[in-house]
């Protein structure tokens, strides 16, 4: 009985939960909802692109849960792209180790691609958004390797595995650098935007910037507004600031997201899409996509 709905939450549908998100959608849109759907917009590229067309056709809000956009970090280094302070982008590189315990993958994680986007959908999204947020440019073509995730082992034991490869054109000539794997072993997350004159090293709750002739990194300040509250952990502090923008938005009838530019929409999420459809086609033909 809400004016809110909120599809594809982990609470709600733990059971391929990216194959059951046009449907609901739709509904609520029918109902005259405002919606919120989680990443990836759904397992099929058509789907996506329905789910956008059938939001293009209502005043309601709509978003995509790209959380990550929040970390302090994040913004941060989007002020300092905006400002200009490094020069024009050049190229971004963007490496994950995801460390899982052992069984974790079978217990929370449906990272598995039959069942869902696999890697690509689960962590890749959030990277390939992020991308786009920060240079504010969009995929041409990319190429790569794409290892589905899979399970070995007892199941008292389970080892979970997968990675991905992908060299990436944006727009302006930046060049873009994404590369992800799943392991039981030392998790790190490192992203680095080099301009002509800096570069940023970005962290989910810092940056450090070195311009050209400065012989050290400077840690860059966190706005308070930016700032982890204490006592939240950054996981809820992410979601507190995506779900106080979407609100923010219902309450002025913001359907074009002018008042809260960082809320992802759900063009965002359809170009995610297009990237893991690009990704998965050069794996398949081993060569250059064009988006």
């Amino acid at each position: 009985d809400c004016d809110v709905c909120l599809v594809g939450s982990e609470m709600c549908i733990r059971d391929r939960p990216e194959t059951l998100r046009r449907a609901p959608v739709a509904l609520a849109l029918a109902r005259g909802r405002h919606v919120l759907v989680e990443k990836p917009l759904s397992i099929d590229l058509a789907d996506a692109r329905e789910i956008v067309r059938l939001a293009q056709d209502t005043d309601r809000v709509t978003a995509t849960c790209f959380v990550w956009r929040y970390a302090p970090g994040c913004q941060v280094a989007w002020r300092e792209v905006q400002a200009g302070r490094i020069g024009r982008l050049r190229d971004v590189q963007m490496e994950v180790r995801f460390g899982l315990r052992p069984r974790q993958l079978l217990e929370r994680w449906p990272w598995v691609a039959d069942a869902s986007t696999g890697l690509l959908g689960r962590a890749g999204s959030h990277e390939f958004d992020r991308a786009r947020y920060l240079t504010g440019g969009e995929f041409e073509r990319l190429v790569g390797r794409v290892i589905p995730s899979s399970l070995s082992g007892e199941p008292e034991y389970v080892v979970p595995c997968g990675a991905y490869a992908l060299l990436a054109d944006l727009a302006d000539d930046v060049l873009a650098w994404f590369r992800f794997t799943l392991t039981t072993g030392q998790p790190e997350w490192s992203q680095l935007l080099h301009g002509e004159e800096g570069t940023l090293q970005v962290t989910h709750t810092s940056v450090h910037r070195r311009r050209a002739g400065e012989e050290k990194a400077v840690l860059l300040e966190v706005p308070a507004a930016d700032q982890i509250p204490e006592g939240v952990s950054l996981m809820q502090h992410v979601w507190n600031r995506l779900i106080a923008d979407f609100i923010t938005a219902v309450r002025r009838g913001d359907v074009a997201h002018a008042s809260v530019p960082h809320l992802p929409t759900l063009l965002d999420g359809l170009r995610a899409q297009e990237v893991i459809a690009a990704a998965r086609r050069s794996e398949e033909e081993r060569r250059w996509v064009d988006l």
